[in-house]
């Protein structure tokens, strides 16, 4: 991925954290002003997104986190469940 695209997502990520943060204070006027300068990146980065076709093999590529959450749960418990059936001591 492109330097200036990355930078761009790095910055949409602080401007939602800062708009975030905003929300949070409950100062109707800082939220308007974060919420306006987020939704602008977030609109350049989609723009850049969808007519940058390594942006779309990239998509094409990626596993949803929710996907890998599920499988890592199903790895972990695996993994107990051999531990648990282990000896609690082992004779030499």
């Amino acid at each position: 991925m492109s330097p200036g695209t990355r930078r761009l997502q790095e910055a949409e990520v602080q401007r939602y954290a800062d708009y975030q943060e905003a929300v949070a204070s409950g100062d109707g006027g800082e939220i308007k002003a974060r919420q306006e300068v987020w939704l602008n990146v977030f609109e350049r980065l989609r723009r850049v997104e969808a007519t940058n076709p390594e942006v779309e093999k990239l998509k094409k590529e990626s596993i949803p986190i929710a996907e890998v959450e599920i499988e890592f749960s199903k790895l972990c418990g695996a993994i107990r469940a051999k531990v648990d059936v282990l000896p609690t001591r082992f004779i030499w």
